[in-house]
This record gives structure tokens, C-alpha cells and sequence, in this order.
């Protein structure tokens, strides 16, 4: 059975991270356990064979939202306008049911 693993964000995650913030800047030893947890995570997936696909997603300010008005493609900003919090990227994994953890 396959299991997608999301992970949200708001584009003031993305500036925090980038030293953007409107808040006190942040530096790379506070975003290291992150960024050691998901090593880790993924490491575990790969070596039990269980990990499909993973992928980080780009910040918001980054992205447009394609749609079509009567056949012709209409651009705008970002992918979501009615909400802050985003996807971010994903753990795509094949697991067992009875191995998954809970």
C-alpha cells in the first residue's frame, strides 16, 4: 500500500528560514535539528526500501496557479489565494498497513 507523508508551510516559514523574517533572524544551528530529523527520516525510508519519491516544495512567492477562461490560460500568483498555509513538500512511501507507524 502507498502512504503520501505532507508537510505544511506558510511563506513566513520560508522567509524565517531564509532570514527574512519580520522576527529575529534565525540561524542555521536553529533550523539543524529540522534538517537532521528529515535526513534521518528519509535515510530510514530508503534503507528499509519503503521511500517512493520525496520532494521539497518551493516557497509560495515562487509559484503561479495556471487555469483556463474559456481556452485561454490565465496566470496568477501563488497556488492557493484563500489560504497561508501551504504544502511543502512530501514523503511519497510503500509500506505494509501492519508496518506503518502510528
Amino acid at each position: 500500500m502507498k502512504y503520501i507523508i505532507l508537510t505544511y508551510g506558510t511563506q513566513r516559514d520560508y522567509d524565517t528560514m531564509a532570514g527574512q523574517g519580520a522576527g529575529p533572524a534565525l540561524s542555521p544551528e536553529d533550523f539543524a535539528p529540522m534538517g537532521a530529523f528529515m535526513e534521518t527520516f528519509t535515510n530510514e525510508l530508503i534503507d528499509s526500501g519503503e521511500l517512493v519519491d520525496n520532494r521539497g516544495i518551493s516557497a509560495p512567492v515562487h509559484t503561479r496557479r495556471v487555469q483556463t477562461q474559456d481556452g485561454v490560460p490565465v496566470v496568477t500568483d501563488g497556488p492557493y489565494a484563500e489560504t497561508q498555509e501551504v504544502l511543502a513538500g512530501y514523503w511519497v512511501v510503500s509500506a505494509r498497513a501492519s508496518t506503518v507507524r502510528r
